[in-house]
């Protein structure tokens, strides 16, 4: 019985912003990698290997999007990445907009709140 599922996403095929996302939480991102998962394997355009026996991938799509890959069964992905991957999603939207700001000539800062939410900063000159 298989238990991939795959999960339309907002993210934009940005292989150096979603390696950098990957990077910052500590795990490492595989191109053209095998996404492990509980009926073996799919082979996907990017994979966050993750400890353990499951991985997460992603497809590019002709839309530009990427099309996350997985076996969130049982909660092992969600262990590492939060539900849905959210803090994979959230910190590949710090990364693209810290570097699209800066790009710009704008200074950024992050602040984490008590609470575990994420503040960025952004000061024009």
């Amino acid at each position: 019985m298989s238990h991939f599922t795959k999960v339309k996403t907002q993210i934009l095929n940005d292989s150096k912003s979603l390696k950098k996302a990957v990077d910052n939480l500590g795990f490492q991102l595989v191109e053209k990698g095998k996404c492990r998962g509980y009926s073996g394997v799919q082979t996907c355009d990017y994979v966050v290997a993750l400890p353990g026996e499951f991985d997460l991938g992603f497809n590019i799509q002709s839309n530009g999007k990427l099309e996350m890959v997985g076996d969130f069964w049982q909660g092992h992905i969600s262990k590492y990445l939060g539900d849905d991957a959210k803090k994979l999603t959230q910190e590949f939207n710090k990364v693209r907009i810290t570097r699209d700001a800066r790009r710009k000539g704008y200074s950024v800062q992050s602040k984490k709140l008590d609470s575990g939410v994420e503040k960025l900063f952004i000061f024009i000159p």
